[in-house]
């Protein structure tokens, strides 16, 4: 229970700070809310295959390294 919890909180952190993240590199313009809304299931998407896998070390630094970050400007 006290993982679950922890996950629960980690994951309510992270997205609070992503949506403030967001709003500050967006420049306060409007955004598409389709756009906006596949970036926030893109964050729990990535969030639940990374905690529910069983990936440990080599595999857990190349998911790291070639995972793209949903902030990065094109």
């Amino acid at each position: 229970l006290d993982e679950i919890v922890a996950d629960s909180g980690a994951i309510t952190m992270s997205f609070k700070t992503y949506k403030r993240l967001s709003a500050t590199l967006s420049g306060h313009v409007s955004q598409d809310p389709d756009t906006t809304h596949k970036h926030d299931q893109s964050l729990f998407h990535h969030f639940a295959q990374f905690f529910c896998g069983n990936e440990r070390g080599k595999a857990v630094e190349n998911y790291i390294k070639h995972t793209p970050y949903v902030l990065v400007k094109n």
